[in-house]
């Protein structure tokens, strides 16, 4: 399957190659958002704000120094409180799309604060792990949506059991996918990437790319695509496939197994 990617005009400059915003972390937690906004920057993202709890500022702006920090409210427990949102919607009026939840956690105030911002959002999105909900995500279509569940957020998803899930991958992807009107990429071996109706299985990858993290590297790649201007199936398709593909070159330059 052919991957798509954006093309840049001789003149592009950082405001016209994808503003992205990634609402991520939490005490503990600042891995994940620190390897999406990493992807992000790495797929050529123009411009990357993360928005994070205010204390984990000092420790991720000196990871990485080409993005664009933002510290907010946050709870007793490190996490992202739900008076965020004020912060949260100042900066996604300059950004293009919008990439939401790794590292947020399951505290009570952040999944207010997550269904606020969706409830009120109308940028591209994409959603993965902690905002990966039934009681934070619009059932609405409100705006174009990117879910990227593994087999134990799909099962949240459609609150069923991760045997299941595992038992029909396709029709699980799908069944997300209708009840959410979004484009769906159901991670895996393969990993199934379906809006309801069209369905692919994406082999790239190896089991390698079994550890913590890979997720979150996934979202940044497919939410920078978004921005540059690739539509949510080839945003999608596209970053699965850059996301195995990156793997497979580490595995075979390591000479692994």
């Amino acid at each position: 399957m052919q991957i798509v990617l954006p093309v840049r005009e001789k003149d592009a400059h950082k405001g016209s190659c994808g503003r992205i915003l990634i609402v991520a972390g939490s005490l503990g937690m600042t891995g994940a958002a620190l390897l999406c906004t990493w992807a992000a920057l790495r797929t050529g993202a123009g411009i990357v704000r993360l928005v994070l709890p205010k204390s984990l500022v000092p420790f991720t702006d000196v990871q990485i120094t080409e993005m664009i920090t933002i510290g907010a409210p946050e709870t007793k427990d490190g996490t992202l409180a739900n008076t965020a949102g004020e912060i949260i919607f100042a900066n996604l009026d300059h950004s293009d799309v919008l990439a939401i939840g790794p590292g947020l956690s399951q505290n009570k105030k952040t999944q207010t604060l997550l269904k606020l911002i969706l409830d009120n959002n109308t940028k591209p999105t994409v959603i993965d792990a902690d905002g990966l909900n039934p009681h934070v995500i619009p059932a609405k279509g409100l705006f174009p949506l990117i879910l990227t569940p593994h087999y134990g957020e799909a099962a949240r998803l459609l609150n069923t059991t991760v045997e299941k899930v595992q038992a029909d991958r396709e029709n699980s992807a799908r069944k997300i996918a209708i009840k959410y009107k979004a484009v769906v990429v159901l991670k895996g071996a393969p990993t199934f990437v379906t809006d309801g109706i069209n369905l692919s299985a994406i082999e790239t990858g190896n089991p390698g790319m079994a550890t913590a993290g890979m997720g979150d590297v996934l979202t940044g790649a497919i939410v920078s695509l978004l921005g540059q201007g690739l539509h949510l199936w080839d945003a999608a398709i596209s970053g699965v496939q850059l996301h195995g593909k990156a793997g497979n070159m580490v595995y075979e330059d390591k000479d692994i197994g």
